[in-house]
């Protein structure tokens, strides 16, 4: 599943139908702590796949740049 798929299964505060189109601002706690828990899991996986395959590019590629690339090759 990718990042965007799981951002999509997080609900508001104020409604029970997931994948709404209704653009909420207010989630519950729960939903934070999912929320989190994605942002956290992508992060070590990033992490990973950088340690991993940053020398095939040059010493002087930024983060930003690395993350472009993962999220191409990943199709995210």
């Amino acid at each position: 599943m990718t990042l965007k798929e799981k951002f999509k299964t997080i609900n508001c505060k104020d409604c029970d139908i997931p994948y709404c189109d209704t653009k909420c601002t207010i989630l519950a706690p729960s939903e934070l702590i999912k929320l989190e828990q994605i942002a956290d899991e992508f992060a070590i996986v990033f992490n990973n796949w950088a340690n991993i395959n940053a020398y095939k590019y040059h010493t002087n590629i930024t983060t930003k740049e690395l993350l472009e690339i993962y999220k191409k090759e990943k199709e995210l």
